[in-house]
């Protein structure tokens, strides 16, 4: 009977994937990008029925080696039990670090949150620019290898979970009160 049920779930994973996979074109460029989308999604969770799921997680490759980049991400709590993002660490950064966006009279600053991003049961949150994100600095571009980083997030109560981001093109120079702004927002 499990053999049964392992192939009717391999088929019926086979048929939505082709499904999904041919009304994005023929030329295998559709095929590649879902593949890529779901190669990029992790799941944990522990005996205790905390469930995430990890996806779009990806950073911008920094424009000179010893710079600094952010990671982007969605959590998707699934489980019962709240969880919070304590911490995240990465073998391509000396110091990675939980930021937000803040509005001050009427000017954006970048801070880093010493509590963690909360997760709550049954919720998504999403880091994305422009509001949460994960910092990296220091990040050595000879470390970075083909087109995908390692990032270890760690749970309250799920632990540790690595994800592969996927490296993004520098979209350009940002301005020195940027840099600046984000440099001294991490001591």
């Amino acid at each position: 009977m499990k053999i049964l049920a392992k192939s009717c779930l391999i088929a019926i994973v086979a048929i939505l994937f082709v499904g999904l996979a041919l009304p994005m074109g023929t030329n295998g460029r559709g095929l590649t990008l879902l593949t890529v989308r779901l190669a990029a999604a992790a799941e944990t969770s522990d005996a205790s029925g905390a469930k995430l799921i990890i996806s779009d997680a990806w950073m911008r490759k920094p424009l000179v080696s010893g710079g600094h980049s952010a990671a982007y991400l969605t959590l998707q709590n699934t489980g019962k039990r709240d969880q919070i993002l304590v911490k995240a660490a990465s073998p391509v950064a000396k110091t990675v670090e939980l930021h937000t966006h803040l509005h001050e009279n009427g000017v954006m600053k970048m801070r880093r949150l010493k509590g963690g991003i909360a997760v709550p049961a049954g919720a998504t949150v999403e880091l994305r620019p422009g509001g949460l994100h994960i910092m990296l600095f220091g990040v050595d571009s000879r470390k970075i290898k083909g087109n995908r980083v390692p990032l270890t997030l760690t749970f309250s109560n799920a632990g540790p979970v690595t994800v592969m981001l996927a490296v993004k093109p520098a979209a350009g120079h940002k301005s020195k009160a940027s840099s600046a702004q984000h440099r001294g927002s991490h001591h």
